[in-house]
């Protein structure tokens, strides 16, 4: 029952450090923003654990707002019942 935040590095499969390779390993579902994370972390999980989210490139506080909850409704349910990663580049 946990959420872990994992940097995939600068967006390369073979950079990921080796305890983000392990927390994706282990995830129950990893969710991903975008899709050079997607496609990062495709390299360390099957495609089945992979849920996409949506996050608009704006300063619209609203629309990012929406997205957010939208987000985070999706992530909790699953991070109370099991363990799940939530990638970011960088």
């Amino acid at each position: 029952m946990t959420l872990y935040g994992v940097g995939l590095g600068p967006g390369e499969a073979d950079l990921v450090t080796v305890r983000g390779k392990e927390v994706l390993e282990r995830a129950d579902v990893v969710y991903s923003p975008g899709r050079l994370s997607r496609t990062v972390a495709l390299n360390h999980v099957d495609e089945s654990k992979i849920g996409d989210l949506d996050f608009p490139m704006t300063k619209d506080e609203e629309k990012l707002r929406t997205a957010w909850k939208a987000a985070a409704a999706e992530i909790a349910p699953n991070a109370r019942d099991g363990d799940v990663a939530f990638v970011t580049l960088g």
